[in-house]
């Protein structure tokens, strides 16, 4: 020890704090080990992203189906709102301009005054009004995709339903040669 306020620290307890610094450590690892709290690694983490997908993608088909079941009973309801939204739809892909003459986006906000003064000097479009044009247009492009994709898993939706009304029918509404034959007269109850 020095006098004037200060400890030097000895090398022998420098060791036994060093010592003490791992044992605690090698504690902490078997602790977590032991309770399952080890971070996990690189492919850990890859599987725990794709598990958690997976279990949305489990919730939302549940949704989906849980919501065109309850919302349409009849399913050639379904199918003629299927069939109508998918036709606009392909007619939308089709045409040059991408839409069906109506916007389905809000138009963007008139130019300021500072712009529209540069614009009307130089006598045509400036590069902002042309990608906001191309922006809108992409937004239309990838709407239309979106009901594209919309529209494929609700027909493999239709697809599935009817098949299971199908066999739900086939048990509960059998047909004339199923049913049991009609007892005789003698054997029926007086």
């Amino acid at each position: 020890m020095v006098q004037g306020g200060g400890a030097v620290p000895s090398p022998v307890f420098e060791a036994a704090e060093a010592r003490m610094q791992k044992l605690r450590k090698v504690a902490e690892q078997q602790e977590a080990a032991q309770h399952g709290h080890e971070a996990p690694g690189p492919i850990g983490r890859v599987l725990g992203v794709l598990g958690d997908a997976t279990m949305l993608t489990l919730a939302g088909i549940v949704g989906f189906s849980g919501y065109y079941s309850l919302a349409y009973r009849d399913t050639r309801e379904l199918e003629a709102m299927v069939n109508e939204t998918c036709a606009a739809n392909s007619a939308a892909l089709s045409s040059p301009s991408g839409g069906s003459g109506k916007p389905s986006f809000p138009s963007p906000p008139p130019p300021s005054s500072s712009s529209s003064s540069s614009s009307s000097s130089s006598g045509g479009s400036t590069a902002a009004d042309a990608s906001t044009v191309d922006g809108s247009n992409l937004l239309e492009q990838a709407r239309a995709q979106a009901t594209g994709l919309w529209c494929s898993a609700i027909r493999k939706y239709l697809r599935m339903r009817k098949a299971i009304e199908e066999q739900v029918e086939s048990y509960t509404a059998p047909t004339y040669h199923k049913l049991l034959p009609d007892m005789a007269p003698e054997l029926r109850g007086r």
